[in-house]
């Protein structure tokens, strides 16, 4: 692990089949297409929108990960980058189909408005980013990329407003593939573009045969973060405790460090936002009580959170979070979705994404997402630079507050008071 926090996701990647042909006049498109209108940096939307759109996404993606999440294993979503990829597609879609994916994606969220605020939902998530700099406390740096992009069989003519909402809205283009005639050639240009977006620490999203000649297109979105600390944890003071987890108890790397963070308490859980450089990102850790991870876990929503970030407090707090890595394996949403109220999107005969294209009936066959995270203290050079603060703060007398979060825990990589981009869970370490 180098000298930073590392967070990776590979967003949901939707895949849309051939359901049954329709017979309009065929135009195909170059081999790269997109719109002749430019990207649009500044949509207007107002703060009220933006904020029913982050609660919504919030919303959302806590339903994800609580339906997804194995009960007895470590677990992450990413629901920021979930909701980008699915609202992209909802823009093609009509009838009952569109009214579902709003009900789910983005119920408080007027359908003019939701593709303007998605674009502003982005380019805040982008805003994140620090450039590297040197402090007193080393080296730190907030690398973000989020990056979409679409990949459509040759020949299939897109509608042209899809085309323009795509370039307007998520500055994304169109990649011409050959599913037809060469489906594991378009699954290793998609695997390609994957492995670049996230600096190949996603190499292989899709497996050979996943993809076959009835692919017709399929939206991706990428997210990739490698953030900095605000305030590093001194590697002299990370020590083997006993992490109590769902499998047995077993000795693991805990970090330990005294840091003046938001603390909250509520009904059977106590949780702290640690910041991440900059200032804007944080990781909010929840450590339910003893025998009441499930129902914390069931209470989270978008109003959890804001009632969380109204009654933080900023106090002195002895710290010890244990290292862990998270390394999922590609997950189907699909029977999430549907459970959640999306039926007509994934049914071949009911499904209307006229709104993509008029050529062929299109339904969509899954919705996938592979996330890594991994989180450690900074890196050697850095964590020599803070050995000697921390030296300091070791003399000093204990702070009252202590946290450790040594059983079964929630995690949060968010914007503080706005969208979730990582969610998960640690239930059991090696």
């Amino acid at each position: 692990m180098n000298k930073y926090s590392w967070l990776v996701a590979l967003a949901p990647l939707v895949v849309l089949a051939c359901g049954r042909s329709s017979n309009p006049t065929q135009s195909s498109l170059p081999e790269q297409a997109k719109s002749s209108l430019a990207y649009n940096s500044n949509p207007t939307v107002s703060t009220a929108t933006q904020q029913a759109v982050n609660n919504d996404l919030n919303d959302f993606g806590l339903k994800v990960l609580k339906s997804l999440a194995p009960s007895g294993q470590n677990f992450a979503v990413s629901p920021v980058s979930g909701f980008i990829a699915l609202t992209m597609t909802s823009d093609g879609a009509q009838g009952t189909t569109a009214d579902e994916m709003k009900t789910v994606l983005y119920p408080d969220v007027a359908l003019t408005d939701i593709q303007a605020a998605t674009n502003q939902l982005e380019q805040g998530v982008k805003s994140c980013a620090q450039p590297s700099t040197q402090t007193s406390d080393g080296s730190k740096q907030v690398v973000l990329n989020l990056a979409n992009d679409v990949f459509v069989q040759k020949g299939l003519a897109l509608q042209q407003p899809f085309l323009d909402s795509l370039m307007t809205n998520y500055n994304s283009g169109v990649e011409l593939v050959d599913f037809k005639a060469d489906s594991n050639g378009a699954t290793t240009e998609i695997n390609n573009w994957v492995a670049s977006e996230t600096n190949n620490l996603i190499p292989k999203l899709l497996s050979p045969g996943f993809l076959d000649s009835l692919t017709r297109l399929v939206l991706v979105n990428a997210l990739y973060l490698n953030a900095s600390w605000l305030t590093a944890f001194d590697a002299n003071k990370t020590h083997a405790q006993t992490f109590n987890g769902v499998n047995g108890n077993t000795s693991t790397d805990f970090m330990n460090s005294a840091l003046s963070l938001n603390y909250a308490t509520g009904t059977g859980w106590a949780g702290v936002d640690i910041p991440y450089y900059g200032g804007t990102l944080v990781m909010t850790a929840i450590l339910p009580d003893s025998g009441r991870f499930d129902t914390v876990k069931a209470s989270l929503n978008a109003a959890w959170f804001s009632n969380f970030d109204t009654t933080v407090q900023q106090q002195q707090v002895g710290l010890a979070l244990p290292k862990f890595t998270l390394t999922g394996s590609t997950v189907s949403w699909k029977q999430t979705l549907q459970t959640l109220g999306m039926t007509t999107l994934f049914d071949a005969n009911t499904c209307s994404l006229n709104g993509i294209t008029q050529q062929e009936q299109l339904y969509v066959s899954d919705v996938l997402q592979q996330v890594y995270v991994a989180v450690a203290e900074k890196g050697t050079v850095a964590a020599a630079a803070t050995a000697v603060t921390a030296v300091a703060a070791s003399v000093e007398q204990p702070p009252p507050t202590s946290i450790t979060f040594d059983r079964p825990f929630l995690f949060f990589v968010r914007e503080h008071g706005g969208p979730i981009l990582f969610a998960g869970q640690v239930v059991s370490l090696p």
